[in-house]
């Protein structure tokens, strides 16, 4: 059966709740996904969602602090620690791990019933994207060695060593992976962003950690629009084309689809991406909860 519907989920760290609370609002709108996408932060709130979790996925986001994700600080003796011992990143992800393998189950994916799911990663000896389904793991242990890989902001958190080789997180390079449901040739594409599409004005860095935050925010957002940018500039190309009664031909020799496009952005900051304080928790989740409302609103006008 051709999926009717697929959904891409951005990245964006503690700004997941966003897309959380935008998640549970679609849920419970009836509005189902044969095809899901997710890549960093995307890729955790992706894979809940396929397993049927979303109706829990806010209460998740509200009660996850720092503490259940990262350890560590930028004080300068536990940095001084990190070089010294030769980490790879400023924080230790143990508590992450431990919060994955306990509220996400690869049985739970790979039942029948449950949509496809994609979750991206970087591999980091050539730098190229791979994206990868449920049904590639034997184990629990797999998935979510894959899922931290998809999470591993580069510096912040370490880059995960899987078989010989080590990967990083998805959105460095595709931190909106479209092109990972398009072969399903759905109607339909939903589109959750983590960020709003124009970025606030920053103020004059005072530490490191602002700079290392602020660098971290440009450097997601440019990765997360320019994919957007280039899937809604293919598929105007495409309507133009259907208009004057001219298909344009893929690679492989099929025609290209035009897309039903539906994207939620925020309209409001959603703070910083290390940020898991139960305040901005409950703004993105809310913010999200507004925002899925309004467009699913649209979408049954229109429909």
């Amino acid at each position: 059966m051709v999926p009717k519907r697929a959904l891409v989920i951005s990245g964006g760290g503690a700004k997941g709740a966003f897309a959380a609370g935008a998640i549970a609002e679609l849920d419970s709108a009836g509005i189902g996904f044969s095809v899901i996408a997710g890549a960093s932060a995307g890729a955790l709130n992706a894979a809940l969602l396929a397993q049927g979790s979303a109706q829990q996925l806010p209460g998740l986001w509200q009660s996850t602090r720092a503490k259940d994700v990262y350890r560590g600080s930028f004080n300068p003796f536990w940095l001084i620690k990190r070089l010294w011992n030769r980490r790879l990143s400023v924080f230790d992800t143990t508590p992450l791990r431990r919060l994955l393998a306990s509220h996400i189950s690869l049985d739970k994916l790979q039942d029948g019933r449950a949509p496809i799911l994609s979750m991206g990663t970087v591999h980091w000896r050539d730098g190229e994207y791979e994206a990868r389904t449920q049904w590639d793991f034997m184990e629990q242990d797999q998935l979510i060695s894959w899922l931290m890989a998809s999470a591993a902001i580069p510096l912040a958190f370490p880059p995960q060593p899987i078989g010989n080789e080590y990967w990083l997180d998805g959105g460095v390079r595709n931190n909106n992976p479209l092109g990972d449901i398009l072969w399903a040739k759905p109607r339909e594409v939903w589109v959750i962003n983590a960020n709003p599409p124009t970025m606030k004005e920053a103020k004059p860095p005072r530490s490191m950690k602002q700079v290392g935050a602020r660098a971290l925010e440009l450097l997601m957002h440019e990765a997360l629009l320019s994919d957007q940018r280039e899937f809604i500039r293919m598929n105007s190309l495409v309507a133009q084309a259907a208009a004057h009664g001219c298909n344009l031909i893929d690679q492989d020799g099929e025609p290209y689809r035009v897309y039903r496009l539906k994207v939620l952005n925020p309209s409001i900051s959603m703070g910083e991406t290390l940020d898991f304080s139960k305040e901005w928790a409950d703004r993105r989740i809310d913010h999200g909860r507004a925002v899925a409302r309004k467009a699913i609103d649209d979408y049954t006008g229109s429909s």
